[in-house]
């Protein structure tokens, strides 16, 4: 399964039934990726933020700890 509606046809999506079990095939909708793909930025936008964070946090702990700050040209 490719769920590409141009190779696998207008039924490309996987739902459950009623029963929770069992699985039928029922047409796509074309937005739905769209919602996919806003997520997964939105996702990378935060992980890379908190990711400079906590980079910015860890390079004033260490320049702390390196005794560095102190003898900075700009301070």
């Amino acid at each position: 399964r490719t769920n590409c509606p141009k190779l696998d046809g207008k039924y490309n999506k996987i739902i459950r039934d009623a029963d929770g079990v069992s699985t039928k095939f029922v047409r796509g909708d074309s937005q739905e990726g769209s919602e996919e793909i806003q997520t997964v930025a939105l996702q990378q936008v935060g992980f890379w933020m908190g990711v400079s964070l906590a980079g910015g946090a860890l390079a004033e702990v260490a320049a702390k700890a390196a005794n560095v700050v102190d003898t900075l040209p700009w301070e």
